[in-house]
């Protein structure tokens, strides 16, 4: 996402131990979170718990669900008003994440199984795709969804 943040602005960096203060600065007007308040059963197995062993999936389904209530975009944008939102988690269904916001879907600036686009009725623009790690499976990479995501704010 720094990336994408000093693209945005018409920045490019090589690294980021060798960026400008005026590209600190930048960088600290983007923020970032978890769709989820709870970790998921996949991430937490990557951390070597075995999920299926360890935890009651009952109670965690019930806990994931209640958490539903403060994980809502909603909460995001009317606390930060932020301009843009980029939702890098493809797999899960946006329907309780986008309650309670007027969003349009934008199917011109979509792209089937890719790249979702919508604009909420403040003007936040949000961009949901995929993972950066799951986008070699669909056979794009880094740079160009970057420059997919800097297409679309023109």
């Amino acid at each position: 996402m720094n990336r994408t943040q000093l693209a945005l602005n018409g920045e490019k960096y090589d690294s980021l131990q060798n960026i400008s203060e005026s590209q600190r600065k930048i960088l600290n007007q983007l923020g970032w979170g978890n769709i989820f308040s709870l970790e998921l059963p996949e991430t937490i197995v990557k951390y070597g718990v075995e999920f299926n062993k360890s935890f009651d999936h009952s109670v965690y389904s019930e806990l994931l669900k209640s958490t539903q209530k403060i994980s809502k975009l909603k909460n995001i944008i009317e606390a930060f008003h932020p301009d843009y939102v980029v939702i890098l988690a493809w797999k899960y269904v946006e329907d309780w994440y986008l309650d309670g916001l007027d969003a349009k879907y934008i199917a011109e600036e979509s792209i089937d199984n890719l790249l979702r686009v919508y604009k909420l009725n403040n003007g936040t623009k949000v961009f949901w795709t995929y993972h950066p790690q799951a986008l070699c499976r669909k056979s794009q990479n880094l740079d160009e969804l970057i420059r997919m995501f800097i297409d679309r704010t023109k």
